[in-house]
């Protein structure tokens, strides 16, 4: 194995804004530029702020991760980032249509540096980076079962309908509150 790359354990999220096409679709190309960097740099600092690290930006979403034993501050964080997109971003850009939806879960995860010759980025893969992916879709914090798991009691959701993938069913639940 590279050396570039170790297992880790963390808990990892995606963070993706609903109608953003259709948004984008309707402004101006460089207002929609201005509002998205705007709304990067204001996931930054929201993720920062709570001890997590911003991995990338894809579109308009984002990928973020926590040490292990950071998940109520992970949860602490994908709440923030979901109201921030309501007064921030989606005002911006004048849509009361446009929510986040965000996805987390945890565990090992593969994490280095990818990419190649003078392009490379720190990045994160492995199953927990998947089911966050697909958990973020739609609105709202949905956390997986390891997540769910590992806060106990500590954070109330509901659980929803299992993500169908690959021949297999992902439980996930929305977190409440």
């Amino acid at each position: 194995m590279s050396e570039a790359f170790a297992r880790e354990n963390l808990v990892v999220g995606f963070a993706d804004l609903t109608r953003f096409l259709a948004e984008a679709s309707s402004h101006d190309d460089l207002e929609v530029a201005a509002a998205l960097q705007l709304h990067y740099e204001r996931m930054d600092r929201i993720v920062s702020g709570h001890g997590g690290r911003l991995i990338k930006l894809i579109g308009d979403a984002v990928l973020f991760c926590f040490p292990g034993g950071s998940e109520e501050a992970a949860v602490a964080c994908a709440r923030e980032m979901a109201a921030a997109a309501e007064t921030g971003i989606a005002r911006e850009l004048g849509s009361g249509a446009m929510r986040m939806g965000v996805g987390l879960s945890c565990g090992q995860v593969v994490a280095g540096q990818f990419g190649c010759e003078g392009r490379k980025a720190f990045d994160v893969i492995g199953d927990a980076v998947n089911v966050a992916a697909l958990a973020c879709h739609g609105e709202g914090v949905k956390i997986s079962e390891a997540l769910g798991a590992a806060l106990g009691d500590r954070v109330a959701v509901e659980p929803l309908e299992p993500i169908r993938r690959a021949g297999r069913e992902i439980p996930v639940y929305r977190v409440l509150g």
